[in-house]
């Protein structure tokens, strides 16, 4: 396998997969927040939403296999899809792109064919991974009721890496929370930091994931 690609495993699997011999590897723990079963702004219905992870040093239209993505149905109201993404050592410091697409029906939230999308948004990480560590991240739709659709981004959502949690026991509450040395953007895992915020995360989205998630 090669060493750039990205597996996506149902949350929870970190630890075990830590204590298979895989400590090496770095897992980044992602929640996506969904919405209900919506319009789209300007067209199209959405009706399941699939969360793709997309290999930094790759071309955005390559192929992706169904190893690389997770699908949900969306419902009647707000959903939490979670996701535990494996990145091999030697690759860890690399962008990270994770796309969630939305479409009408299932068989049109085919990665490549984006004609078939009813829409789409990118988050892109500066850095989620760092060697033998887990870190997280939770990401929130804007405060919409939907009324009028869904509306998405005009541009990719950025993260910094000192925005991915992991390794203290700080957590998300303030927003803008900053997961590195304070006056620097050494991360508390680079510094070699211990704590479970990531672990107090998955608590607190469990009761929000998606069956499957």
């Amino acid at each position: 396998m090669s060493p750039t690609r990205l597996t996506l495993l149902g949350v929870g699997l970190a630890s075990a997969i830590a204590s298979s011999g895989c400590a090496q590897n770095a897992l980044f723990e992602l929640y996506v927040e969904l919405p209900p079963a919506v319009m789209i702004e300007g067209g199209g219905a959405a009706n399941f939403a699939r969360v793709v992870a997309l290999p930094a040093i790759a071309d955005r239209g390559t192929t992706l296999d169904g190893s690389r993505s997770r699908i949900v149905e969306l419902g009647r109201s707000r959903q939490v899809l979670g996701v535990t993404l494996l990145r091999n050592v030697g690759f860890t410091e690399r962008e990270l792109t994770v796309r969630v697409i939305y479409c009408t029906n299932d068989t049109e939230c085919d990665p490549v064919e984006t004609d078939t999308w009813a829409g789409f948004e990118d988050l892109v990480f500066e850095r989620a991974f760092f060697v033998g560590r887990t870190s997280c991240y939770a990401h929130s739709l804007t405060d919409q009721d939907f009324t009028d659709g869904l509306t998405l981004p005009s541009d990719s959502v950025r993260v910094s890496a000192c925005g991915v949690g992991g390794c203290t026991d700080d957590d998300f509450s303030e927003e803008g929370a900053d997961f590195c040395r304070l006056g620097t953007t050494t991360h508390f895992c680079e510094a070699g930091q211990q704590g479970n915020v990531c672990d107090r995360l998955h608590d607190l989205m469990e009761p929000m994931l998606a069956p499957g998630g």
